[in-house]
């Protein structure tokens, strides 16, 4: 009876260990961490760490867009490293499909247009610049598009153009996002100097004078600004706002809490699943993290002896754990929630039960007779299923 009583209370403490263990790396920070945007102290700009973002505190309107067939997009930064995934510039509009984002991933530029439910899905339409922030501390980004496609300049250099990648003005509207995604934890890491947006077309030749007055004076050409709809100049040095200085499109908000406007509760697995090599890693680390658990909890499990089907219990218990991670980490601006990691945890907890009931037979077999600490240890986890429940019950009776 001493012996089942230990045994009991040391799977007990294991296992209530790996759960605190997994609830502590799956929720931590338990709350929404900094906004890391701080002013720079000698030239006019933000810098933006992980997590940071700055959010618009109104949204541009439809009515900005009437009667235009272009646009322009001007961003003048300065990555923190080139080998980085971030997203520098985003749209969203909750009741509207499409969203449209700028990306930096690693030393290439990517658009991508698509809806802000599935950001990454299959057959979403992207143009990429390659090695755009390879090698240069400062990069003067100039997007010029319409119904005849879209054009990217680097400095002002025409650098890609795409006949077939083409954005509607509508993409371009609702609330803005700066340094991160509406509905991911992607943080862009870097110092943004300015930003502006235009419901026009430039010229190439306009193009070439906006970035020479960008790089002279820190802000575009004074007579540019007809069609301006936001003129960021990042110039305060202080405060939580960058006023807008262009038009009447809304202003910058910087949050004292890093946040998502878009909290996404249990995604869909169809709306998480990306063919990268990521997506298959983040697959193998949650089922793997949850094999311990299925192990201690079936290790546990087995010595109450009113639970029947002990191995069914066991998959339960994951799944219940998992399912109650999922719901808190939507609340968590740096944390996702996903079916597909219930889903993937669940079966981690069923390999736990299948590895333990491996591990009784092969240590049945090769168990040695001896009473080294080793073993006795050994002992207080692993024991032959079937055998062990029957002592559990008769114990049970005889008490």
């Amino acid at each position: 009876m001493n012996n089942m009583w230990l045994k009991a209370r040391v799977r007990g403490v294991a296992f209530f260990s790996i759960v605190a263990g997994i609830a502590l790396a799956c929720l931590w920070p338990f709350h929404a961490p900094a906004n890391n945007v701080s002013w720079l102290s000698r030239a006019n700009g933000v810098r933006v760490d992980d997590p940071g973002t700055l959010i618009s505190k109104g949204v541009i309107a439809p009515s900005y867009w009437r009667n235009q067939a272009g646009w322009t997009l001007e961003v003048w930064l300065r990555p923190q490293t080139t080998w980085h995934l971030g997203t520098i510039i985003a749209f969203y509009r909750p009741r509207h499909a499409g969203g449209f984002y700028l990306r930096q991933v690693n030393p290439a530029l990517v658009l991508e247009k698509g809806p802000w439910t599935n950001e990454h899905g299959p057959g979403v339409p992207i143009l990429i610049a390659n090695n755009v922030f390879r090698g240069r501390p400062l990069v003067f980004l100039t997007l010029v598009g319409d119904a005849n496609g879209t054009r990217i300049y680097v400095n002002g250099v025409l650098t890609q153009a795409s006949k077939q990648f083409c954005v509607d003005p509508a993409y371009l509207t609702g609330r803005l996002v700066v340094a991160n995604s509406p509905v991911d934890d992607e943080s862009w890491m870097g110092d943004l100097r300015g930003l502006a947006l235009y419901n026009r077309k430039f010229t190439a030749e306009e193009v070439a004078r906006q970035y020479e007055s960008w790089k002279r004076l820190r802000r575009p050409p004074q007579n540019s600004s007809d069609g301006a709809i936001v003129l960021y100049l990042f110039e305060s040095h202080s405060g939580r706002v960058v006023h807008n200085r262009a038009g009447s499109g809304p202003d910058l908000y910087i949050p004292s809490r890093f946040r998502e406007l878009h909290e996404v509760f249990l995604e869909r697995p169809w709306d998480e699943y990306h063919s990268a090599q990521s997506y298959w890693n983040n697959v193998a680390i949650n089922i793997a993290g949850f094999v311990p658990l299925g192990f201690l909890a079936y290790a546990y499990v087995l010595l109450l002896s009113r639970i029947k089907r002990p191995a069914v219990m066991t998959i339960v218990i994951g799944c219940g754990l998992s399912l109650t991670v999922e719901v808190l980490q939507s609340c968590i601006p740096t944390r996702f929630s996903g079916v597909t990691d219930i889903m993937t945890n669940t079966l981690g907890a069923a390999a736990g039960v299948a590895l333990y009931r491996l591990t009784c037979i092969v240590w049945k077999r090769l168990r040695p007779d001896d009473e080294r600490v080793l073993w006795r240890v050994v002992d207080l986890f692993v024991t032959n299923p079937p055998a062990e429940s029957e002592i559990v019950v008769e114990t049970a009776r005889r008490a």
